[in-house]
């Protein structure tokens, strides 16, 4: 309903998701998923925390000058904080179901 799908689009047609699959490939493994679930954490806390300060320095451009001043503030925080955020809370839950599936199967391997 936000369009986090297309904001998934655009990132998959820019190439952005080839290069994060260069830094944390997906494999069909209990580890790999796990450790893309921790990284999408990270990310979303540091997106947030660099969301928080545009917004600060965003309150301060409005207050000092004028809302048409902070326009571009705005967006790019929307398009490069709050989108990522937003995408991130969507693929979680998919990912902990992808877990859960694999973990039962993974754990009575007889190989571990």
């Amino acid at each position: 309903m936000l369009g986090v799908e297309w904001y998934r689009a655009i990132l998959i047609k820019s190439g952005w998701e080839k290069i994060r699959q260069q830094q944390t490939p997906i494999k069909k493994s209990v580890e790999r998923f796990e450790a893309y679930e921790r990284a999408t954490r990270v990310s979303e806390v540091g997106h947030i925390l660099i969301g928080a300060i545009v917004l600060l320095v965003t309150g301060y451009v409005i207050t000092a000058y004028s809302v048409l001043d902070a326009i571009w503030l705005i967006l790019s925080n929307l398009f490069l904080n709050v989108y990522p955020v937003l995408l991130q809370r969507y693929t979680r839950p998919r990912l902990l179901r992808m877990i859960e599936k694999f973990r039962p199967a993974h754990a009575s391997s007889p190989y571990q």
